[in-house]
Order: C-alpha cells, then structure tokens, then sequence
C-alpha cells in the first residue's frame, strides 16, 4: 500500500510524510528523524538560495530567472509550504519564507508564490498564538508591498497582478482560517513582516 500510494502522491508534502512515517516504522526514530532534518535543511536552503536577495543568485529584478529557473523554484515553494502543513518544518521557517518573499517582492511572480504557499501550507499557519497579530500584520504587508508593484512586473509571459490576486484572494482565506483558531493570548512584539 505504501509504494502506490507514494507512486502517486496527491501532494508531495504528503509523499514526504509517507517517507518519515515508513521510516518511523520500518527503521525506528533516529532514521526518521534524519530524514526530517536533512529534508527540512535542503528545503529551506534551497528556498533562500531561490528567493533572498543575499544570494547573488536569487530571483530579482537584477536577476531575472530563466523560465525553467522559474518554474523549479515556484514548484520548490509550494514544497516548503507542503511539508510545513504535514509538519515535517516548524511554523517559524515557514514564516521566515513567507516574509522573505514579502521583503524581496518585486513581481507578479512573487505574488504568485506567495499566495500559492499560503495556500499550501493551509489553516495551521495562522492559528495559534500570535496569530491576531501574525494575520494582520501579513494581510496589511502583503497589501502594501503587492499595490507598490507595477500591474505588468512579470519575469514571464504578461498578467496582471490585480487578477492574480483576486482569483487566489488569500486575505479573506485567511481571515477565515484565522476565525476558526482557538482563542489564544496576543503576545505584542516587534512585527516579522518588515
């Protein structure tokens, strides 16, 4: 059962925790957990190497990518966003990604990512403690970092940003996941978002 059900994936988040948890069984904790941290390092590594500016190599307007460049590290993004969701990377990582892209925006690309990560890494993301906070703080630097790019700043073919963010409209997916939360204490600190 395990082979097919990894041979077609509905995720490859979940395909990952299909990996951890046969490991888990078949090779006992110390495995899986090797497995979890190399997974989550290599990720998030390649994450930054794809999106922070402080890699000369990153996507930016200095730096267009290649379309195939493109492709490989908007398909790496919705990955982070899936193994956060089946919790194999803590919710701090996943915040980081998501505020590096926020602070690195500069295309429908970004945008794009962005809003394909929220979706991804789902509900869990924005509940919890801080998450009053988290949620607004995100939707308010998202909204102003979004309305800052020129409507056609794409690396690829021309859309438009206002289209591509109204059909994923992540705010009011958010603020619904958010509603949903379990009350939590606010906990006032220095924004992560700027």
């Amino acid at each position: 059962m395990f082979c097919w059900e990894c041979a077609h994936p509905t995720t490859y988040g979940t395909f990952a925790h299909a990996v951890y948890d046969a490991l888990k069984t078949h090779d006992g904790e110390w495995e899986s957990s090797c497995f979890r941290f190399h997974l989550r390092k290599c990720a998030l590594e390649s994450f930054r190497i794809a999106w922070s500016t402080v890699n000369p190599r990153a996507i930016s307007k200095y730096n267009p990518p290649t379309p195939e460049y493109l492709e490989y590290a908007c398909h790496l993004s919705a990955f982070v966003a899936e193994i956060f969701a089946v919790g194999l990377i803590p919710r701090s990582p996943m915040i980081q990604c998501l505020g590096t892209l926020l602070k690195e925006m500069c295309s429908i690309e970004h945008v794009y990512v962005l809003q394909t990560m929220v979706i991804s890494a789902k509900e869990t993301l924005w509940q919890g403690p801080n998450s009053q906070k988290l949620t607004k703080e995100f939707i308010t630097n998202f909204a102003q970092r979004m309305s800052s790019l020129p409507d056609h700043a794409s690396f690829g073919r021309p859309a438009s940003i206002a289209i591509i963010v109204r059909e994923a409209d992540i705010a009011r997916k958010i603020n619904e996941w958010h509603k949903r939360r379990p009350t939590c204490p606010i906990i006032v600190e220095e924004s992560i978002w700027s």
